[in-house]
């Protein structure tokens, strides 16, 4: 007990050391969170309410990730180019423009156009934080703050998850349809993602920012770097797209649970999740952080495979549970890696790729995923994810297993 109670008392400390700009980052992420969070849990569920089936909901799931991929070397761009709090309160402002027009109006084709817009859009928000955590901060406490900033959207998560799970339930005893509520939750999710505007306008960075062109930008890339770091994240993205945009789906359909259950199952996750980020630096210093990125993502398989056979309901929670704990915990590692692996000038475009090659193959799954779930079944869709992430563990662990970096330790 002595030793965890060390512990804490360290990680405090380190907490302690974050810059004002980081802490204001990491508050307005924390707000923001919460409403996508409201989004993203009953988004599927409103479509499926008003009739839309598995493979229609997968294209428009796939063309948020399309969105991203547009968006992902224009935002390395602008990262560069504009002021960050500028950037973050306007993108904040259009997500919420793209989420608002998906809620209201539930029409195929404004569905994939919304859908596209909102994920450009947040796409920006996204590709600025790891450069940015880098340039507001120090080494000593740099490893505790990737950790802490992704701890913090799972945080987020768990109140959005809790939220979006009694939200319509509020609306429908007010007296409004099933679909009707779904609609009104997805709406106060979009407010509460607005006030994080408040103190993402608190930050203030002293470093002007470069006036450069969009060609200079791709041409002044590692490519040899860059493309080791792609592979797996194109592998892993691949997989995800498969199973993750569906699983509120999975739960509804194969153990017929509602939206309340749902929203607890995510809620419980993301406390997992939290445990799992934090302590990702504890497993980074000992074991270094290329066996961390790899061990974690290996070990979660065997819980995927549980989802796959679907035995029972409580044995499907707990594998649920440990799977997205083991596969997410090595995240911000593998970020602060990239960080620290790409110079400092490459930082926004080495993230823009990773991001470009995730999202890439994630919207191109992700329509995948759904027809292929409409026309077998959600086992097929796991049994494949299974083979891409053993691919992209085996892949990361070729590529770099002779370049473990301590940086941040």
């Amino acid at each position: 007990m002595t030793g965890i109670a060390q512990g804490f008392r360290n990680y405090w400390q380190e907490i302690r050391l974050f810059q004002p700009n980081a802490r204001w980052f990491l508050f307005g992420t924390f707000l923001t969170s919460i409403g996508i969070s409201i989004f993203s849990l009953l988004f599927n569920l409103c479509l499926l309410e008003a009739g839309f089936d598995e493979s229609v909901i997968g294209q428009v799931l796939s063309f948020g990730s399309i969105g991203t991929f547009l968006a992902a070397l224009p935002a390395a761009y602008w990262a560069k180019r504009y002021n960050t709090r500028h950037i973050l309160t306007l993108s904040t402002l259009l997500a919420a423009v793209g989420f608002l027009l998906q809620a209201v109006y539930l029409e195929p084709n404004l569905l994939l156009g919304a859908n596209l817009f909102a994920g450009g859009v947040l796409t920006v928000t996204r590709l600025i934080a790891s450069p940015f955590f880098m340039r507001n901060s120090s080494v000593s406490e740099r490893a505790h703050l990737f950790a802490f900033s992704m701890a913090v959207g799972v945080l987020a998560g768990i109140l959005g998850n809790l939220l979006g799970g009694v939200l319509p339930g509020f609306f429908q005893f007010a007296g409004t349809s099933k679909l009707v509520s779904l609609q009104c939750s997805l709406i106060s999710g979009i407010g509460l993602s607005l006030i994080g505007i408040f103190p993402f306008s608190r930050i203030r960075e002293p470093l002007g920012k470069q006036t450069i062109s969009l060609g200079s930008l791709i041409r002044a890339q590692q490519k040899r770097t860059i493309l080791k770091l792609v592979i797996p994240y194109a592998l892993v993205g691949m997989g995800a797209g498969l199973v993750i945009p569906f699983l509120n789906l999975y739960f509804r359909e194969v153990f017929h649970s509602t939206s309340e259950q749902i929203g607890l199952y995510f809620a419980l996750l993301q406390a997992m999740m939290v445990l799992g980020f934090l302590s990702g630096p504890f497993f980074a210093r000992r074991f270094g952080m290329i066996r961390t990125i790899v061990f974690s993502q290996l070990l979660s398989i065997p819980f995927m495979l549980v989802l796959a056979l679907a035995p029972s309901l409580p044995l499907v929670i707990v594998a649920f549970l440990i799977r997205g704990t083991l596969m997410n915990m090595s995240g911000p590692i593998q970020s602060l890696f990239n960080m620290e692996h790409a110079d400092a000038a490459d930082r926004e475009v080495t993230n823009s790729f990773t991001t470009l090659a995730w999202n890439g193959s994630w919207a191109l799954s992700s329509a995948l995923g759904g027809m292929i779930i409409h026309l077998s079944s959600f086992s097929l869709s796991f049994y494949i994810t299974i083979g891409l992430y053993l691919l992209s563990s085996g892949t990361y662990f070729f590529f770099f297993r002779h370049v473990e970096r301590k940086a941040g330790f």
